[in-house]
Parts: structure tokens; sequence; C-alpha cells
């Protein structure tokens, strides 16, 4: 029946989409709007990203001061 086999074929397509879901990472250090600080590093990561204050700063990498010398 026809039917069967164009809800088959959807079923396959849905199952690619989510297998292609996986693989696929966003590089959140390119986003526009920014993840890190502006005194900090931003490394992709698959799935993620992280972040490190620059030579000269302390932080989190999400927010980074400046040191006192």
């Amino acid at each position: 029946m026809i039917v069967d086999e164009t809800e088959g074929q959807i079923r396959i397509l849905l199952n690619i989409v989510r297998c292609v879901n996986v693989f696929l990472d966003v590089d959140e250090c390119s986003a526009s709007i920014p993840v890190c600080d502006n005194n900090a590093n931003c490394k992709n990561t698959r799935g993620s990203y992280l972040c490190s204050c620059k030579t000269g700063f302390t932080g989190d990498g999400k927010t980074c001061h400046g040191k006192l010398f």
C-alpha cells in the first residue's frame, strides 16, 4: 500500500535527521553573541566550548578581571 510505504520512508528520513544532528557541532566561539569574556580565549569543543582568561587576567573565562600588580 502506498500509505505504508510513505510512512516507512518518513520514519527513515526522521532517523537520518536524528543521526545527522548528533554529528553536527555548533561553534559557539564564532557566534554573534560572545560566550566568553572579551579578555578570554574561546576554544570550541564537540558539543560545547571552553573559556580561559588571557595572560594577565584571572577568572573563569566567562568573567575575567585584570591582575593587580
